[in-house]
This record gives structure tokens, sequence and C-alpha cells, in this order.
């Protein structure tokens, strides 16, 4: 017999219901429900895994779609972990394991909504070459120390690659007293459960930001992987915001994009070259050293860089 678990902590659900790389994404969330899939947060661990089709290659980068408490903050990384022969009370062999990747990390806002909780996509780059097979891919944010988020499920729309829509999805999390994969369907009921998430051969650049030059003094900003010849907007918190969060507010370019960085406020916008790099020079005050902090945004792509402090 089958247990269910009905706590909210653990998973969220409504009634309703919508729909040269080589890549897997199971599809656009459904708002048929949300699964625990974090670390950090006030959940210690837990993990939602989906089966992937994988024809062989390198993997490159990775993302997720995950509806988020506002409580949660910025995620500061992401764990990824695939297994081969993931069943029922079995983790089989775990093939990959990647803890705290912050190279390319984003998390930006869909403009989906869950239960009045909004939908934010998870992305960031990795690099391991993964044989052809079968798989259980598990995908996660970490975070720090408050909020909860839960993967969104999908019923296939905007897909690619295989299986979609088959149901052979797993859960585990300490946490909650499961120690090992149990089906999801143990958790939230019957149903074909699958979740939102995917992974690619194909990296995309990291959008860096790094300062040179002493504080206070005059100093310059350089920038790499951004869009070519795009426009960068370069951003400043307000003093003592290097560890809050601002989010881009509407009629605004990339409006909804979370900052890590609190009372954000737009210095100017510079233009990459044709190799997506750019500088800018200028001075700096005494009185921001150690205050302030810096990131860049890519207005074509809305990334966000790593934040920088002078």
């Amino acid at each position: 017999m089958k247990k269910v678990t009905t706590a909210c902590a653990l998973a969220m659900m409504t009634t309703s219901m919508a729909a040269g790389q080589n890549c897997f994404y199971g599809g656009d969330f459904d708002f048929r429900s949300a699964v625990s899939s974090d670390r950090n947060t006030r959940v210690s661990e837990s993990w939602v895994f989906d089966d992937v089709e994988w024809s062989g290659g390198e993997v490159s980068r990775i993302r997720a779609h995950f509806v988020t408490d506002r409580d949660t903050g910025v995620p500061v990384a992401g764990d990824v972990a695939i297994y081969r022969g993931m069943a029922e009370g079995i983790w089989g062999e775990r093939v990959v394991d990647i803890r705290d990747a912050t190279d390319g990390l984003s998390w930006l806002l869909t403009g989906r909504q869950h239960v009045g909780r909004d939908e934010y996509e998870l992305r960031f780059n990795v690099r391991f070459d993964l044989p052809p097979g079968s798989y259980h891919v598990g995908v996660r944010p970490v975070g720090t120390g408050t909020g909860q988020n839960w993967i969104s499920s999908t019923s296939g729309e905007n897909s690619e690659g295989a299986p979609i829509g088959n149901g052979n999805s797993f859960f585990q999390s300490l946490h909650f007293g499961y120690a090992v994969p149990t089906d999801v369907q143990n958790l939230i009921g019957q149903g074909v459960w699958d979740f939102s998430l995917g992974l690619c051969g194909e990296a995309e650049p990291s959008l860096t930001l790094s300062l040179e030059g002493g504080c206070p003094g005059v100093m310059t900003a350089r920038v790499s992987g951004a869009t070519p010849g795009g426009r960068i907007a370069l951003i400043r918190s307000a003093p003592g915001g290097c560890g809050g969060q601002t989010t881009i507010p509407p009629s605004n370019p990339c409006s909804g994009t979370v900052l890590p960085l609190g009372g954000a406020a737009l210095v100017r916008i510079i233009t990459a070259d044709g190799e997506g790099n750019a500088a800018v020079t200028g001075d700096v005050p005494g009185a921001v050293c150690g205050r302030v902090c810096l990131v860049v945004l890519d207005l074509p792509t809305c990334e966000v860089s790593n934040v920088a402090e002078f």
C-alpha cells in the first residue's frame, strides 16, 4: 500500500492542469504540484529525481524550475546528482555527484506562480562526460538556512528529449524520513508525475565581473562572458547592501530579475565588444570602500554576474 504524505512542507498541490545540442528538458510547469528539492534552507536536504535518456557526450549546463518561499533568498550554489538503475527503495549506481556549483549561477523569475509563490529558474554550468544510457537526474538549489524550494511538476509542455510524461520519478530526503528513493506517487498520490529539470551539452558563457585597482582611488571594472555587442548594466548596492537583494520592477529591462544586492541602483550602461568583453574606469571615493558591491546585468539575456566588492 502506498504511503501518502500530505504535509505542506513537503509538497504543494492545486487541482488545475496546463500542459546541434544534446539536450534534455522535462517541460514547463503544469501547475499541478511542486515537491521539496533543495539543501540548506529550513529543509536540511531533499532530492527529486526524474529519468533521462542521454545519447552520450559532455554535459555542460543544468537547469530546473522551483516554486520558492519569498524568504528563501538567492541560492548560493546548485547541486546535481545522477544515478543509473534507480528504483523503488534502490539507489542504483551513482555516476555524477556535484555539490556547490557556482559557475554561471543564475536565479530568474519565470513569471509563473503556484499557491501564491513565485517560480524561479535555476541555471549553472558544469562539465562532465556522461556515457549513453538511462539515468535519473536530481537538481536542487543550495540556500542560506531560510525558506524552502519545491521543484515544479510538468506534463511535458516545451519539453526536449525523452522520456517525457512517463511518471518514473523518485523522492529521497532524510529530513522527511525517506532514507532511500521512493516513488513520488507515495508522497502526492496517484498520477503521472514528471519534473521541470534539464541538462544540456553546450555551456552558455559565464558572465563575470572583476575589479582592478585600490579603493579609494581609480578602479576598473572588467566584464567577460557578455553577449557580443550587447548592452550591459553596471549596478551597485546601497551602502551596506552587499548581502541583500533587489527585484527589478515592472516596465524595466529584465523586470522580475533578482539582483543579489540590497538597494540596487543603476550606475551606467556600457556595450560589450565582439567577444563579449567590456571595461569601465572611474574614481571610487573612500566612503564606499568595503560597503558597496557591484554586479553587471547582461540585458539581452538578463544573466546576472558574480558580486564584486569595492
